[in-house]
């Protein structure tokens, strides 16, 4: 299960910064769910591991014991614990709409893409919005055009702690 192996990148730090956190965990329970979905007749073993998508009994009890244990991964990673809990949420919904177990399978993929999707949504608007007050500071306080500016930023800041760079890391490697 792609989850537990990308777990050992977040207990040993290669994957930091509470959103790339929370996005690695997310995406990773999509992408164990999304190949589970692909699994075809022609292909035992991957019928095999897919197994649980059997009922939504099965769903549900295979896939909560994977949140609970993203979440220990880094229990201080706020980004990690609301995503964990969200997609939660999401299982208990779609079991509580009486959906099957591709369906709530479907469901959870979605939320899971989302959940890196939205955050990526808020990196390009902070770093819009601090783009643009750096350069009207620039203007208004040095009288220059703004252009050509440097800006050096410390710990774990910008794309390097975002999941602007986890989602480069999926889609190269993982997808």
């Amino acid at each position: 299960m792609h989850a537990h192996t990308h777990t050992s990148e977040l207990i040993l730090l290669q994957i930091r910064g509470a959103p790339a956190i929370a996005s690695l965990a997310a995406l990773s329970v999509s992408q164990h769910l999304a190949r589970a979905l692909r699994a075809h007749d022609d292909d035992p073993p991957a019928v095999a591991a897919a197994e649980f998508l059997s009922s939504p009994e099965s769903l549900a009890a295979h896939v909560s014991p994977i949140l609970d244990f993203l979440f220990t991964a880094r229990p201080t990673a706020v980004n990690l614990g609301a995503a964990t809990r969200r997609l939660s949420r999401t299982l208990r919904a779609s079991l509580n709409e009486g959906k099957d177990a591709r369906a709530i399978a479907e469901d959870l993929v979605e939320d899971g893409r989302q959940i890196a999707a939205e955050d990526v949504g808020r990196n390009k608007a902070m770093a819009k919005w601090g783009g643009e007050w750096l350069v009207e500071e620039v203007r208004r306080n040095k009288g220059g055009l703004g252009d050509g500016l440097n800006v050096l930023t410390v710990c774990n800041t910008g794309s390097l702690a975002t999941s602007v760079r986890m989602r480069l890391f999926w889609h190269n490697f993982v997808v």
